[in-house]
This record gives structure tokens, C-alpha cells and sequence, in this order.
């Protein structure tokens, strides 16, 4: 048995053996299984990001203080979700996203680490967030949110004084995005485009329509009568295609898009129609040749 533990089972009363125990504590250590005065850092499997002085038991976090990235982890998720990609695998999609590590998207997400600027920058434009929400918290989570603030207080305190025989106008409710026919091809595989919020222009969203929806300018005279040149459609892409709707189609071979209106008719299978009766070819077969990306829900003409 060690010396220590024979000394100190003595009779207490015994003043050689306190002299003994005593000089046994105050010898430096000689055999290897003991531990010499320096520091030792204790790494907890189950609890990453703490280290453990030996010499002082202290505890502390390794990146950041309690709790400074809960906040941001969660509106993270959010905008995941928001986006579709929340769930099992997202920290794999936030990789692909933000072209990253798994490990580090994972950081991220359990409120291990932050992404630096440019990241974050590349995030919210991918998850079509506000990079000030998506920091620090800051004002509405999208720019159509912040757009349909600003336009409720410019109206504010214009309402007319009077009778009026106009009925109020449905809620409108966030703001959509005006995209080029060539970013309406590209919407089709992601649901979103990288978009300059500064650069594009902004219209109420209809009701009912999806947060998703985006605003496409007419082009040529395929659906005219009904549709003119400079038309701005509303195109959900949530919304299932029917009979006699009018939708956005990209084609297979070219990933243009197209808009005419969906047709299925039995014994004649599904088809698009240009509505333009002069048009040659007015229908078109889906065969595989195309796909429907979203139905027009409304329309505005300027005057």
C-alpha cells in the first residue's frame, strides 16, 4: 500500500507519523504515474467547445460566451425552413449552399461558430433573406417584407375624407420580385434566383398567392388578345397547373420559358395554347418536352 495512505491510517496521536505524512505531501513527485504541477486540458466528448484546467477546475468557452449564438442559430433554421430545406439533412444542404464543410455548416446550426461576412452574405441571398435579419436580427426577415412595410407607411395618413363608392381593396400582404424570362428558367430548379434586392423592382403580392411568387413582364404577342406586350403576370409557382390556367413552362432542350395557357383534354393528352388566334401552331404537346414551373394568379397593365 502507498507510504501516504500507511502514514496517514496511524495513530494521529503518534508525532512521528504526522512528521512522516507530512514530509510524504511535501515531496515532489517521483514515480510516473504522478502528475507534476502543469497545467492539463480535459477534453469532454459529450460537451465540445469546454476546456478543463486541472490545477483550477475553472471552465470555460473556447469561441464565444454563453448563448451569443442561439440567436442567430435559430433564425438560421428559419430561414432554412422558410426556404424547404430544413429537416433531416440540412446541415449537408447548408454545405452545398454556402460551399462549406458539413462541419462547419454544423457549427452553425448547434451554435458552435458563425459564418464571416462573405458567407453570410452569400446565405442570404441564397435563402433570400435580409443579411441584417440573418446577423444580428434586425427589421423583417425578407426584402418583400420590408417593401410592404415601407409601402404601408408611405400610405399611411393618405386615406381621402368622404364617401366613397369604391369597395376597399383585398389585403395585400409582402411584396414580389419583377424577374427576367431567363431567371424564370433557373427559378425552375431551385424555387429561387440569386436576386440584388436594390436592383429589381417590387410589386404588392396578390392574395393568396405564395411567398414564392414572382413577377415575369410580358414578351411578344403568343397571348395576345388577353395578354398584351408589358404585362406584368403573377406567376405561384405552389399552384397546380389545371385546365384553362395560365402557366409558365420551361422547355427541356433549350431551358427557355414559355407562357401560354395548360390544356388537357380527354384522348388528346395535355397541351400548351397560345391564345393569339393568328398564331401558327397554336398548340403545343407535353410530352416530356417541357415542364410547368407555376400558374399566373393576376395580371397588371400599366396605363
Amino acid at each position: 500500500m502507498d507510504p501516504l495512505v500507511n502514514a496517514a491510517r496511524r495513530d494521529v496521536a503518534d508525532p512521528g507519523a504526522l512528521r512522516d505524512a507530512a514530509h510524504l505531501i511535501d515531496r515532489k513527485p517521483q514515480c510516473a504515474h504522478e502528475l507534476p504541477t502543469s497545467t492539463y486540458v480535459l477534453t469532454v466528448h459529450n460537451r465540445p467547445g469546454l476546456k478543463v484546467h486541472a490545477t483550477t477546475a475553472m471552465i470555460e468557452r473556447m469561441v464565444h460566451t454563453p448563448n451569443s449564438e442561439a440567436p442567430f442559430s435559430a433564425r438560421l433554421r428559419a430561414a432554412l425552413d422558410r426556404a424547404g430545406l430544413s429537416g433531416r439533412g440540412e446541415g449537408a444542404r447548408l454545405a452545398k449552399l454556402a460551399q462549406v464543410t458539413p462541419k462547419a455548416a454544423s457549427k452553425w446550426l448547434n451554435d458552435e461558430a458563425r459564418p464571416g461576412h462573405d458567407k453570410l452574405v452569400a446565405i442570404s441571398k441564397a435563402l433570400r433573406v435580409r443579411e441584417e435579419w440573418l446577423a444580428y436580427g434586425r427589421g423583417p426577415m425578407t426584402f418583400s417584407e420590408l417593401a410592404g412595410e415601407k409601402a404601408a407607411d408611405e400610405g399611411a395618413g393618405s386615406t381621402p375624407s368622404g364617401e366613397s363608392n369604391v369597395a376597399p381593396a383585398p389585403q395585400l400582404q409582402g411584396m414580389c420580385p419583377e424577374i427576367s424570362w431567363v431567371q424564370a428558367g433557373q427559378w425552375a430548379e431551385v424555387c429561387h434566383v440569386e436576386l440584388d434586392p436594390e436592383s429589381v423592382n417590387w410589386y404588392p403580392r396578390p392574395p393568396s398567392a405564395s411567398e414564392q411568387t414572382f413577377v415575369l413582364r410580358v414578351v411578344g404577342e403568343s397571348m395576345i388578345p388577353e395578354y398584351s406586350p408589358g404585362t406584368l403576370i403573377y406567376v405561384d409557382p405552389e399552384k397546380s397547373a389545371e385546365t384553362g390556367k395560365d402557366v409558365i413552362a420551361v422547355m427541356t432542350d433549350t431551358g427557355e420559358a414559355t407562357f401560354k395557357r395548360f390544356i388537357e383534354e380527354p384522348g388528346a393528352g395535355k397541351m400548351l395554347k397560345a391564345l393569339n388566334p393568328a398564331w401558327k401552331d397554336p398548340y403545343l404537346p407535353i410530352n416530356g418536352n417541357c415542364r410547368v414551373i407555376g400558374v399566373v394568379v393576376a395580371d397588371m397593365r400599366m396605363r
